[in-house]
């Protein structure tokens, strides 16, 4: 379930309000989202929570509490809305939750939003089968509650031999082979990959630690008086002044700003060593550089400067304060109001563009660092953190990418603007007591992007100044590193005490900490760092994520940085950055783009590369339709050419594009199915695409598309550069890498290749080349099509990413019974029919039934 969570900070005497409660369920391709839950004045969805259980086990304790209930076994209960406890009584329960009373109002709650821990109370006084009792004990191993989940197991055990046995089987488990790291063509797919056991107390995280001392507590409500408070907590100053000369980066840091006194982007780094060390030096570089780059120069309506010089000026007046003459605060008061008075209403309302975030950042800082010295400080604030941020980003922004952290206006962005509204956040935080990572519209997005940027940070490519990152819609390829690392850093740094944060302690810390002369790492490192936080290993975390707002899931073979990076995207358009891209994937191994995202961005999207060529389906491993390529597309801000693919243009509006409709996270493998007809606005009557990762390197593509046969479909990969083509097999490389590939569906199908010289950016019969200097991108292509197009055809492909010395594909087979599947080594894997999702795979022995909705990533 994705539950939309839409609360409010509140404050309310269950005696004393009036309740409205109404609830709306929507059934949106597998997807229910419950709606509006009105209490008086204030607005509240309830928030889901998903735990790992088996759809038998959350049967049996919801069945065992609706029969308690009517047993008068459970009478009350406390119910979280939107994070705050209230008392409700229960009156009965039934397959959808329990009907309970709240201050003499009768309300479902549905079972998705009851927090786990309380279903456990509820279900400890109801259960009595082995069954039961061994589903109480899987959720309280889900929670954490160890002392409760062993005695629980052993009912169980006791009442049942065959639960004795399995608990036997458990604690003391037969040695299972592990898979080999590569596959070649005399290899087999005959194991399945067995889950990494933590050392008992080994790196776990003392879950005492909610506020350590690397953040501090946050502060009591209301504006703080006294300085520094920008991003500082009481706690974080002591702790910086403390250690903060010990931190990794701290001495390059200093070194740089020492060796680069002037230029406003260093200023804020100066005043940070000030803060530190109390260095008069360093505090009047700071305030020198921001006086003569920003404050003397007046207004600036530049978008690309104004706002990040603004918050500099910002950061500096609050830390070195002490040192700032009346006329060096006069000055830097006149330049902060003009500024806002000149640029207050850019980009107000859209809620997903960079420049709206970038509003939001400089006035939010600049509003709190003026607290008291200013009567605009108020507006300011009101302007970035009620009406930008709690009233616009957080209801749309990071709804609409809830949850699981990726941004509407895709990821190229979104590693610019994520950390923007982050220091928001945090500014909130420090300054006001206003603590919006905790307020659950701000954890579903913040705490799922912590997760979500692991995820997306290439394998090999995790180093501190050299971190490459799954790009989706708009955005340098490779680029952003810096900004990205600086949203990572924070959200550890804003979660710290968490397993979560944990586990992103170890992968911090494993990709060593900036020693590059680069200001934005040096300076990250020293503000957001927590070196000898707790930490998990990062090997046991779980291997792929699901964004379900946005349709992107991420998938990695291993935590290695060998691993294979598997990205499928299918899910709806917000914005201008965002491509024609839905049901596209991207496969990367050994740090290298083998299924690539074709293409450079121009810095825009405007040049005729951009809006014939890169936003367009074309330039994706997608599908697109044969016999478009001498008409117009129709949509808006793109060019003439037609690349016969999906039809919306470069606007800020929703489109529905499509959705992930099946999603099973196992270990040994991980399996997603996307509908993506809507993207085509009719030019298909259907097409579902299934991507199947069987770890650690198979990827199987099955698509089965219906469009008039005319309007054929091609089936698209894009390798950066010349594949080798024999039949139905292919071969591309990219040193240390390669991928393999074998077409098996269309039985009768053309595989051709294009590009090269004159047509490497292919469509319409035209080459669209990016602006000079930026050609680093993939140059070729693959296309599948149908000898003998027909209404229907299904596709199926396997394709291999591994080392470049490996010359042999691992052997694949179509079964010939009648089903849509192939053996693949020792593997089976069948597909439902019609391209319903669903199917089965036979690994190591075992079958795995492939799922037909979208199942849960645990919550760590």
């Amino acid at each position: 379930m994705m539950s939309l969570v839409c609360a409010m900070r509140f404050s309310v005497d269950p005696g004393v309000f009036s309740c409205m409660y109404n609830t709306r369920e929507r059934d949106k391709k597998g997807m229910s989202v419950r709606q509006t839950a009105i209490f008086g004045t204030a607005l509240f969805v309830l928030c889901a929570n998903a735990w790992g259980l088996q759809d038998s086990e959350a049967a049996a304790l919801r069945k065992a509490v609706t029969r308690g209930a009517g047993e008068g076994k459970v009478t009350s209960t406390f119910i979280d809305f939107g994070g705050t406890p209230a008392r409700v009584t229960v009156k009965s329960g039934d397959g959808n939750g329990l009907t309970v009373d709240m201050a003499g109002t009768s309300m479902v709650v549905a079972w998705g939003d009851i927090e786990p821990k309380r279903l456990t109370g509820l279900a400890a006084k109801c259960v009595d089968s082995a069954a039961e009792w061994w589903a109480l004990a899987d959720l309280y191993t889900e929670i954490e509650m160890k002392a409760e989940a062993e005695e629980a197991y052993a009912k169980a055990a006791g009442i049942d031999p065959a639960f004795k046995e399995k608990l036997d089987a458990i604690r003391n488990p037969k040695p299972v082979e592990k898979p080999k790291d590569e596959f070649s063509g005399t290899q087999q797919l005959t194991t399945v990959p067995e889950a990494p056991q933590e050392v008992a107390g080994a790196g776990t995280p003392d879950t005492n630690l909610t506020y350590p001392i690397y953040k501090g507590k946050t502060p009591a409500r209301g504006l703080r008086t006294d300085r520094p408070r920008l991003l500082i907590t009481p706690d974080r100053l002591q702790f910086l002044k403390q250690a903060g000369r010990g931190l990794p980066s701290y001495g390059a840091m200093r070194t740089w700003c020492k060796s680069n006194p002037r230029g406003e982007y260093y200023a804020p780094m100066q005043a940070l060593v000030y803060v530190i060390e109390g260095s008069e030096e360093f505090g009047r570089m700071a305030i020198d550089n921001v006086k003569k780059g920003v404050v003397d120069k007046g207004v600036d309506k530049d978008l690309n400067s104004c706002f990040p010089a603004m918050g500099a000026t910002a950061i500096v007046y609050d830390w070195c304060n002490p040192l700032l003459s009346k006329e060096e605060k006069d000055a830097f008061i006149k330049y902060m109001v003009d500024e806002f008075d000149a640029m207050q209403n850019t980009y107000k309302g859209l809620h997903y563009h960079n420049y709206n975030t970038a509003s939001a950042y400089a006035f939010a800082l600049a509003g709190y660092a003026l607290g008291g010295d200013d009567p605009k400080s108020g507006e300011m604030i009101k302007n970035a953190v009620r009406d930008r941020f709690e009233s616009g980003i957080m209801p749309e922004a990071f709804m609409k990418g809830t949850a699981g952290g990726a941004w509407a206006e895709g990821e190229g962005y979104s590693y610019t603007t994520v950390p923007d509204v982050i220091y928001v956040a945090e500014a909130a935080r420090t300054c006001e007591g206003v603590n919006e990572f905790e307020d659950p519209r701000g954890r579903m997005f913040f705490y799922n992007r912590l997760a979500y940027m692991m995820f997306a940070t290439y394998p090999g490519k995790t180093g501190a100044a050299e971190m490459v990152f799954f790009i989706h819609g708009d955005g340098a390829r490779g680029g952003n590193t810096l900004d990205a690392r600086e949203g990572l850093l924070s959200l550890a740094y804003a979660y710290n005490g968490t397993r979560l944060a944990a586990y992103a302690q170890d992968f911090i810390e494993q990709s060593g900490y900036s020693t590059a002369p680069y200001r934005d790492g040096l300076w990250n490192d020293v503000l957001w760092g927590c070196p000898g936080a707790p930490r998990l290993p990062i090997g046991n975390f779980r291997l792929s994520h699901h964004a379900q707002g946005m349709g992107v899931v991420l998938m990695k073979s291993d935590w290695t940085e060998n691993a294979a990076f598997v990205s499928f995207i299918c899910g709806d358009h917000y914005s201008y950055h965002a491509h024609a891209d839905s049901g596209a994937f991207t496969i990367v191994r050994y740090g290298q783009e083998l299924a690539v995202d074709s293409g450079e961005y121009d810095g825009n999207g405007s040049s005729p590369h951009a809006m014939n060529y890169h936003s367009r389906t074309i330039a994706h491993n997608s599908i697109v339709l044969a016999g478009y390529d001498s008409s117009e597309a129709h949509g808006n801000r793109i060019g003439p050419a037609d690349d016969g693919g999906q039809v919306f243009g470069r606007d800020e509006g929703f489109k529905e594009t499509g959705n992930i409709i099946a999603y099973d996270p196992h270990r040994a493998y991980t399996y997603v199915a996307g509908d993506v007809t809507p993207s085509f606005t009719g030019r298909v009557s259907s097409w579902i695409r299934h991507i199947l990762f069987i770890r650690p390197d198979v990827v199987v593509v099955m698509d089965v598309v219906s469009a008039n046969p005319a309007h054929y479909p091609r089936w698209l990969l894009h390798t950066w550069n010349e594949p080798e083509i024999a039949g139905t097999m292919f071969r591309a490389e990219k040193d240390p890498a390669a991928i393999m590939g074998q077409v098996l569906l269309p039985q009768q199908a053309k595989v051709e290749k294009i590009g090269g010289p004159g047509k490497e950016w292919f469509v319409a019969g035209k080459n669209y080349p990016p602006p000079a200097g930026k050609e680093d991108t993939a140059k070729w292509r693959i296309e599948v099509s149908p000898a003998n197009p027909e209404q229907t055809t299904a596709f199926l492909v396997v394709l291999q990413p591994t080392k470049n010395s490996v010359k042999e594909m691992i052997p694949c087979t179509l079964l010939t019974d009648g089903s849509i599947g192939c053996q693949i080594g020792g593997a089976t894997v069948r597909f439902n029919p019609n391209g319903s999702p669903g199917g089965t795979l036979i690994l190591g022995g075992q079958t795995f039934n492939l799922a037909t909705r979208v199942m849960p990533d645990p919550i760590e």
